[in-house]
């Protein structure tokens, strides 16, 4: 015995589909987006930290050795 779906079924469920993966295709143009955002974003601090370490090499050493100790202490 064989079922046949109504054409007007059919034809709903084909539209909530292409509901569906339209907008599942516009979520991911956002995320990616969003994550060439935040890509950008984290090259502009990578180059601001660069150039401080290159203006102040002392100094970076020293937060970075403070900062070392602090998380040694939490940790233990």
């Amino acid at each position: 015995m064989t079922h046949t779906i109504p054409a007007t079924v059919q034809l709903r469920a084909n539209e909530a589909v292409d509901r569906l993966a339209q907008a599942a295709h516009h979520a991911v143009d956002r995320a990616a987006a969003k994550a060439e955002a935040l890509g950008e974003t984290q090259d502009a601090w990578l180059a601001s930290a660069r150039l401080h370490v290159q203006q102040r090499p002392l100094r970076s050493v020293l937060i970075a050795l403070a900062a070392g100790l602090v998380i040694d202490r939490l940790l233990r």
